[in-house]
């Protein structure tokens, strides 16, 4: 089976979630905090859960809603969640090999439990099909059998089968097992199937966090029912080392700790296949014996600690980071079903909140590779970094309308624009990020400090390439404008070990200086440094100084509707600078702007003397790609 949809009403504060629809791989629940996203996957679980959680309505009803509904008789009125299930073609098989072929009419069944937790199974039978195979099933000469032979519908077949119980004739036992499934043995097979068939919901929370120190005999007294989320985890992490609880003896325990080692060691492997923080970690097991005045023991302690190669030290396990601890907690929880037959869905509730920002990437590799290759899996989170943007259709935005709206009670859906701005901020951010990654496509990135020049690079370049001169090789290169000379420098420290990237900026001695100290650590190289003073024998100058004055200046009048010319201008420094002092400081996008809007006409107005200038730039640049 596969969930397909999901419909939580009156749990926590969802009144009525409206139909989710869940993706066949990964679906991610992304609200912030309070919003409704752990509800919704704890009612979730309480369909077939992977422990004894079940509803209760004194605790988990809406409370505002709680003794209105029940003097009304109405909380068991609806069912507290309904789920749609896809029938696999295996899962069908085993139906028709129950029912006999052609009777199974859907490729769905829907699941509804109730807060007095009783469950209602509904699928599209061919019931007329499947009582007429039953009495098939009879001897030839059964009574029974000749006496529905010729119904034609599912309410006459019933009716005979009816009159024939109340005849009064012998009736034999193959004959009143056919008579009690038609009265009700169908609908109790349905459901023996459909559990059999119902995947089992595995929930994992920051409740369930391996504990670092266990007391032996506390432990082992309880039944495996008794144990809270943290204990099971312990539970978990024995059974690996194919130890029962209740075999378990204090004398003979230390036995177990070359097992318990051992399963120990995969768990540590499988944890660092996807854990780059730190791959210098083992796990340890020792035990601690508490004695009394009269030296006897009186207690065990199972210390789990984790060994740092590095350091040379052993820890507690309980003081690792919140992030590792979760993860490792969590392969030693799910190690209990993950080689079972059945099917599972696995849900997160806020998986890898305290993991820095590689490490949940790191994790979302692992739900990618390790879980939806065989499980469905929900999680929820509101962190950027756990949401994919290229998969974006896996988003479910879940948000608490009572907020601004006199609507109560929490919503989950797809649609982006009937939320508020702080349930779709990690998916903008998140957005924000991807794009920023992704203007890194070329082998090499020419950074520069704004949209200006990244108008004027990348549309001379095109032109000159159009007529077989010199121009920027864009099958290697990618132009990133980082948004202003003073992020330069910033851009580059960042992304400088990450990048392969050559500096174009303007010349400036405050730019110059900050460059430097980069080159001087290693993070740029200086052959890597270009400013346009390096082809204009200057000390300072701006791209803008690449053109010719005239070229330049007509770009300008024309864009500020001017008539500037050479004459007005006083001095030899940066055109810029110039203009600024003839008429005032001035938007210089507003050029380049006008360059890209009408790019045909503009480009033809240029001289030859700024396209080889322009030349003399692109051959530079192409140049430092090879080094």
């Amino acid at each position: 089976m596969k969930l397909k949809t999901v419909r939580i009403q009156k749990y926590q504060n969802i009144v009525d979630s409206e139909l989710v629809e869940i993706d066949q791989d990964i679906t991610c629940l992304v609200g912030k905090n309070e919003s409704g996203k752990t509800a919704f996957l704890q009612a979730l679980h309480k369909l077939n859960p992977h422990d004894d959680s079940l509803f209760d309505a004194l605790d988990q009803y809406p409370r505002w809603r709680y003794k209105f509904d029940e003097r009304k008789g109405e909380v068991n009125s609806e069912p507290a969640i309904s789920v749609v299930f896809d029938l696999s073609d295996h899962d069908k098989q085993i139906l028709e090999d129950e029912f006999g072929e052609k009777t199974i009419k859907s490729d769905e069944i829907t699941i509804s439990k109730f807060y007095n937790n009783d469950i209602l199974y509904d699928i599209d039978l061919e019931k007329f099909q499947i009582f007429r195979n039953r009495l098939l099933s009879l001897e030839d000469d059964s009574e029974l059998r000749k006496s529905t032979s010729q119904k034609k519908s599912i309410e006459s077949l019933i009716e005979a089968v009816v009159e024939y119980k109340e005849s009064g004739k012998k009736i034999t036992p193959a004959e009143q097992e056919v008579i009690v499934f038609v009265e009700t043995g169908l609908e109790n097979r349905v459901k023996e199937l459909a559990e059999s068939l119902t995947p089992l919901f595995f929930y994992f929370s920051d409740y369930s966090t391996l504990p670092g120190r266990i007391k032996l005999e506390d432990f082992l007294s309880k039944d495996k029912d008794q144990l809270n989320s943290a204990e099971r985890t312990a539970n978990a992490l024995l059974e690996l080392a194919g130890a029962d609880r209740g075999s378990i003896k204090s004398a003979e325990f230390e036995n177990r700790i070359a097992e318990l080692e051992a399963s120990a060691s995969a768990i540590t492997q499988s944890v660092l296949q996807y854990w780059s923080q730190n791959d210098h970690i083992s796990v340890d097991f020792k035990i601690d014996k508490q004695i009394d005045n009269n030296r006897s023991i009186v207690d065990h302690h199972l210390d789990i600690r984790l060994r740092d190669s590095l350091h040379d030290i052993t820890i507690n396990f309980n003081r690792r980071s919140s992030g590792f601890k979760w993860f490792f907690s969590f392969l030693v929880a799910f190690s209990e079903f993950e080689f079972e037959e059945r099917p599972i869905i696995i849900l997160l509730d806020e998986p890898g909140l305290n993991l820095h920002a590689k490490a949940q990437n790191d994790f979302l590799k692992f739900i990618k590779e390790r879980l939806a290759d065989k499980h469905q899996v929900i999680y929820t989170t509101h962190s950027p970094f756990m949401i994919e943007p290229k998969n974006l259709h896996q988003v479910r935005l879940v948000e608490d309308f009572s907020e601004r709206t006199n609507k109560i009670g929490s919503k989950i859906t797809s649609k982006i624009f009937s939320t508020n701005f702080d349930t779709i901020f990690p998916l903008q951010s998140a957005l924000g990020y991807d794009l920023a990654q992704n203007l890194f496509v070329g082998k090499h990135n020419l950074v520069v400090e704004g949209t200006s020049d990244f108008v004027y690079l990348n549309l001379i370049s095109r032109h000159l390439e159009e007529s077989g001169r010199n121009h920027l090789d864009f099958s290697k290169l990618t132009i990133t404008p980082v948004g202003g000379a003073s992020k330069v420098a910033t851009f580059v420290a960042l992304m400088g070990q990450h990048l392969d990237a050559t500096v174009f900026i303007d010349a400036d001695h405050k730019q110059n200086q900050q460059i430097s100290e980069l080159i001087n650590k290693g993070l740029i190289k200086s052959s890597k440094y270009l400013t346009p003073a390096d082809f204009l024998n200057k000390a300072e100058a701006d791209i803008e100084d690449l053109f010719k004055l005239e070229d330049y200046l007509s770009l300008y009048n024309e864009a500020f509707s001017d008539n500037l010319k050479e004459s007005d201008l006083n001095g030899n420094d940066q055109i810029i600078k110039r203009i600024a002092r003839a008429r005032s400081t001035f938007d210089h996008g507003k050029p380049a702007d006008l360059m890209l809007r009408d790019s045909t006409k503009k480009l033809a107005d240029l001289s030859e003397e700024t396209f080889t200038k322009f030349e003399e730039v692109f051959k530079k640049i192409n140049e430092t790609i090879e080094l």
